[in-house]
């Protein structure tokens, strides 16, 4: 057993690093597999009716739709014929000869049902230009790392698809071997020549315009009628750099207009069947493989249908009561770090007006994204979301369109709104510094982060809380001011105090035995570390409120020996037991759990260590 008070990762996490099941993963990564298993399996089994069915039954639906494949025999059959219809309906049959523009093809697949054809789109959302966000274009990765397709893999295909006549066939599968190889090796060159990091994105109102030097506006008409107006003509496309046109260029100069409509109608019908494709039926149950066909089918699910499938679980998981704790929780944290902040003797006057602004008007979102804060949310959400079938390409399919749909909704918003809060499946918290707001997901508001005892909840996500909040100070954040406007706002007396500061907690997690690093601030190695720590003053602040509740809401079943202000401790560091290495800029786990506390008082107290031990320094850094 390790002393507490000479390396407390090690006191908390041994344990844990030596059990089986946390072998190359992390607490973090731990709480995302649980909380997969349990989505998958309210999905499973949540009964879902032929009609009158609610969003969470629709995304049920299409997930066991998905499951149903590999117990069905005839699932080839029913996929081809989902994949033929679709197909003829976009006016994309298996023919040679067709007076369908491919470019109006390229815009439908895209546009309407997020298929990827010559290249992924997305609208910008943390960016707007004249008060309108934009399509972004990026080469189709993909495309560029797929190998060419051999004679027999596209006469397969054809075949598979049930196309009788050979002579067809075979001039069928010429053409679509030929574009297949010219894309690939097109689409290389173009990446390679690149060479320089992306230039800075140019923005145009004329798609076509720039793509081919047409003087029309032959594909902007498109995109508006395929979208029945949703893109009206006056919105903006933007190109990455400008290989992607060049790319684009190139295609509908070089290739002939049949073959490169033939080449789509190919390449979507592969993309979709290989959802469904398998080895055999039951295969994946003769090998113990289920569980990844699961996996698969939320993927697709989540894909298309997020915001249902996981509220599925996260609404018996985490009540609206549970939201509001979590939410009462943070604003306590708030004003205890703001009173911290307030109070500090080294932030002069104007630099602390300043600071204190930033704070206030931080925005912080704790919970749900709008669309899934509620049954009547969701309903509203996926109002034109049609009831699901028995098929998962239709029902796929049809979920798609939505979702796309939505995606090319958000262009109309005026004022535009720029969401943080968009991921069901986040389980840790954020910051995104050019708007100032930070994040505390619903995911992460069930144990072992939160919902317990108050020492468990302001432990685990109050702390990631205030270390998100904590990152508006942090080396890059704090040269904006409180509009978010990069300037310098500090005094040079204050910045002077800042700096000491930074560095005192920099050399105080290389242990004190190393020749100290004088470097200036640097935001890779300095704002994740400094972010653990200038919270949480003021986070023990708001925890030690709370320790005025009554015994029995203050110990954990299990853990009676440990004192409430132990278990706070423990579940600050437990969050970061972890066997695998951290990212780039983040300090090793270790450093994370203990530097902070050997900073703080309240931890030698909690577990009486001895002055000069490891976790108690005679000499201590401070920064508010």
């Amino acid at each position: 057993m390790y002393d507490p008070c000479d390396n407390f990762y090690k006191y908390v996490c041994s344990g844990w690093k030596a059990a089986p099941s946390s072998k190359v993963t992390s607490v973090f990564g731990q709480h995302q597999t649980n909380l997969t298993a349990s989505v998958v399996q309210a999905l499973k089994d949540t009964k879902v009716p032929a009609e009158n069915q609610s969003p969470l039954q629709k995304a049920a639906g299409l997930f066991q739709s998905c499951l149903s494949i590999l117990d069905a025999d005839d699932s080839d059959t029913d996929a081809r014929k989902s994949i033929l219809e679709f197909l003829r309906a976009r006016k994309a049959p298996f023919v040679i000869y067709s007076d369908v523009d491919p470019a109006a093809l390229m815009l439908d697949f895209t546009l309407n049902y997020g298929l990827s054809v010559l290249f992924d789109l997305t609208v910008d959302e943390a960016h707007t230009i004249s008060g309108s966000r934009y399509l972004k274009l990026h080469m189709r990765s993909s495309l560029c790392q797929r190998q060419k397709a051999s004679t027999e893999q596209v006469m397969e295909h054809l075949t598979w698809l049930g196309i009788e006549n050979e002579q067809e066939k075979h001039n069928m599968t010429t053409i679509i071997t030929t574009v297949n190889e010219f894309l690939i090796k097109l689409c290389q060159k173009v990446v390679e020549d690149k060479g320089q990091p992306e230039m800075p994105i140019f923005l145009l109102r004329t798609f076509e315009k720039v793509v081919m030097h047409a003087s029309g506006d032959l594909w902007n008409s498109y995109m508006r009628g395929l979208t029945e107006g949703a893109l009206p003509g006056g919105h903006y496309v933007a190109f990455p750099g400008n290989y992607v046109n060049r790319f684009l260029r190139t295609v509908f100069d070089k290739l002939e207009r049949d073959h490169l409509r033939l080449w789509m109608s190919w390449d979507v019908s592969i993309q979709l069947r290989q959802m469904v494709v398998h080895s055999a039926p039951g295969s994946f149950k003769i090998n113990g493989l289920q569980k990844q066909w699961e996996q698969r089918c939320l993927k697709h699910t989540f894909e298309v249908l997020q915001y249902a499938a996981y509220s599925v679980y996260l609404h018996t998981a985490v009540t609206n009561k549970t939201v509001s704790d979590a939410r009462v929780m943070v604003e306590k944290i708030t004003h205890s770090i703001g009173r911290r902040i307030e109070e500090s003797s080294w932030l002069e006057d104007t630099t602390k007006k300043v600071a204190l602004r930033k704070f206030t008007k931080m925005e912080r979102i704790v919970g749900y994204p709008e669309p899934a804060e509620s049954a009547q949310s969701l309903q509203e959400y996926y109002a034109n979301l049609k009831d699901v079938g028995p098929s998962f390409i239709e029902n796929w399919l049809q979920a798609s369109h939505v979702s796309a749909r939505k995606v090319l909704d958000r262009l109309a918003e005026n004022p535009p709104v720029i969401k943080v809060n968009t991921d069901m499946s986040l389980v840790n918290a954020l910051y995104q510094p050019m708007l100032n707001t930070m994040l505390v997901p619903a995911a992460l508001l069930t144990p072992p982060f939160f919902g317990t005892i108050p020492a468990i909840d302001f432990g685990s996500v109050g702390h990631l809380a205030a270390h998100e909040m904590m990152h508006a100070f942090d080396v890059n954040s704090r040269k904006r001011d409180d509009n978010l406007i990069s300037r310098d706002w500090w005094t040079a007396r204050s910045a002077e105090e800042y700096n000491k500061r930074v560095l005192c907690l920099r050399n105080s997690a290389k242990g004190g035995g190393a020749a100290h690093d004088l470097s200036e601030p640097d935001d890779d190695k300095d704002s994740e570390m400094m972010s653990d720590v200038l919270g949480l003053p003021g986070l023990l602040d708001a925890y030690a409120a709370e320790t005025s509740l009554p015994e029995s809401l203050l110990h954990l079943g299990g853990l009676e020996r440990y004192t409430s202000d132990q278990l706070f401790f423990v579940a600050f560091c437990y969050k970061w037991c972890s066997n695998k290495r951290p990212g780039r800029r983040y300090p090793d786990f270790s450093v994370r759990c203990n530097m902070p506390l050997k900073n703080t008082p309240e931890f030698a107290s909690a577990f009486s260590c001895s002055e000069d031990s490891p976790m108690n320094p005679r000499e201590k850094c401070s920064f508010w």
